[in-house]
C-alpha cells in the first residue's frame, strides 16, 4: 500500500500541515492558501466504505463540499484542492 501512495508537488504558496488521522483514515493533511482552507484524508483500506478502494477525501470548510478521488487520481486531487484554495 505504501508504494501506491503518489508523490505530490505542491505549489510553493500552499501551507501544508500534516495532522494525525482519525476515524479510520490512514493519513491526513490540511492546505491553506489565500485565506482558504481545505482538509484531506486518505482512507487506504476503504474503512469508511465510501468508494470501491483506497481513496482521498477533500473537505472544503468554505462550502462544506466533499469530493472523493481514487488513490491514483492525484492530478484530480490537486486540481480540486487548487479550486478551493487558489
Amino acid at each position: 500500500m505504501v508504494d501506491d501512495i503518489p508523490y505530490f508537488s505542491f505549489p510553493p504558496h500552499w501551507k501544508i500541515k500534516i495532522i494525525p488521522p482519525f476515524a479510520g483514515a490512514a493519513a491526513r493533511f490540511t492546505v491553506e492558501a489565500n485565506g482558504n482552507f481545505v482538509s484531506i484524508f486518505l482512507d487506504a483500506k476503504n474503512n469508511l466504505g465510501c468508494m470501491s478502494g483506497p481513496y482521498w477525501e477533500v473537505y472544503s470548510t468554505k462550502t462544506d463540499d466533499i469530493e472523493r478521488f481514487m488513490l491514483n487520481e492525484s492530478d484530480e486531487l490537486l486540481a480540486a484542492i487548487s479550486a478551493i484554495v487558489d
